[in-house]
């Protein structure tokens, strides 16, 4: 028989089984020390897993708070898996994504001829989470009447589909997300306080990626097993030195921008070491130049809409007119930017032009 290629595997990498990640770690030679760092790593880690299976045990609403590319969604995905509904469907609303005109047909369906354009009868998203999970992400996004419809359904159990007079029982639970700080939405009278409070039964807020960079180096090994084994090929190692370009910097676009960086340093390095070449430093600095930018605290004027449309022209100038760049500079998707870029009275910018503030 020939024997297969055996690959030595670096420390820290990751083997990827079915769900099951596996963190590789160097064997000890007697009387070496422990590595303290990777087991703390590790506890906090385990310990945030036995919150999330405490908290999924709970049938109550769940509010995640964290800014974008940290991981809301996924979390959500945990908790329903780890949830008595685990074997019900599990149902995403992207509330950014859809216009306010069509919200509450896609959350509450509707009746045919309950509108022009309403051909047909359809079954809400509500009504399709029964038994299940509904994940509503972006709800800060939902307009002030589909708040108050919605928690009408969380109080009462009962959904009524648009262009109907009669209610159906529904049972279901609601895991929502936001990036915005909600408190302050609730102060500036943006959202609903009694939404908030229904909400916020669980509140799960994640860190940004800058807040934990003793993390990074499991993460990028991780992301870097995943893209491995989807190419059925051994994951690459990290140099030193870019090891410390990535906790260094300071993630404005948090785990999901890692993702992205650490597959294209695979890529570049032809699987084999990612070095500091092999990673997009300068794009990485116009990122962290822009939201800084972004953050900078401004004077707001009228009832605050100026505020948001000035720092979002600012980050279309910042970005060259590149939607997806300024959108991870806002800390939002690029489809609540289109959204938004409606909402305030902005252009949408066409090719390379930058968008200008008029």
């Amino acid at each position: 028989m020939t024997p297969k290629t055996a690959y030595e595997w670096p420390r820290g990498s990751c083997v990827v089984l079915g769900d099951t990640s596996l963190m590789l770690q160097t064997a000890m030679q007697p009387g070496e020390t422990p590595v303290v760092t990777g087991h703390a790593v590790r506890d906090v880690r385990a310990r945030w897993e036995a919150l999330l299976d405490r908290i999924a045990e709970q049938d109550v609403p769940v509010l995640i708070l964290g800014e974008t590319g940290t991981g809301k969604e996924v979390t959500a995905e945990r908790v329903h898996r780890a949830s008595p509904r685990r074997d019900g469907p599990l149902v995403k609303l992207h509330a950014a994504s859809i216009s306010p005109g069509l919200l509450e047909s896609e959350l509450f369906g509707h009746e045919r001829g309950s509108f022009t354009g309403a051909h047909r009868s359809r079954v809400g998203l509500i009504e399709q989470a029964h038994g299940g999970t509904l994940f509503v992400d972006e709800v800060g996004e939902l307009p002030p009447e589909t708040q108050v419809k919605l928690l009408r359904v969380l109080e009462d159990r009962r959904v009524r589909r648009v262009g109907s007079e009669r209610d159906k029982v529904v049972d279901f639970r609601l895991i929502a997300a936001t990036h915005r700080d909600v408190e302050e939405e609730v102060r500036q009278g943006r959202f609903r306080s009694d939404l908030y409070f229904r909400l916020a039964t669980f509140t799960v807020r994640l860190p940004a990626l800058r807040d934990r960079r003793s993390e990074i180096e499991a993460l990028a090994n991780t992301l870097l097993g995943r893209w491995a084994t989807t190419r059925n090929v051994s994951p690459p190692a990290i140099d030193p030195a870019a090891l410390q370009a990535l906790i260094a910097y300071d993630w404005p676009g948090n785990i999901r921008e890692l993702k992205s960086v650490m597959e294209r340093g695979a890529i570049v390095s032809n699987g084999q070491v990612v070095r500091v070449d092999d990673l997009p430093l300068d794009d990485m600095r116009r990122r962290t130049a822009t939201a800084t930018a972004i953050t900078e605290p401004t004077q707001p004027r009228g009832d605050g809409r100026d505020t948001e449309r000035e720092q979002i022209a600012r980050a279309l100038r910042e970005c060259g007119g590149n939607q997806t760049r300024a959108a991870a500079a806002l800390g939002i998707s690029r489809r609540t930017l289109v959204y938004k870029l409606d909402a305030v009275g902005l252009p949408r910018p066409r090719g390379k032009r930058p968008a200008h503030d008029k």
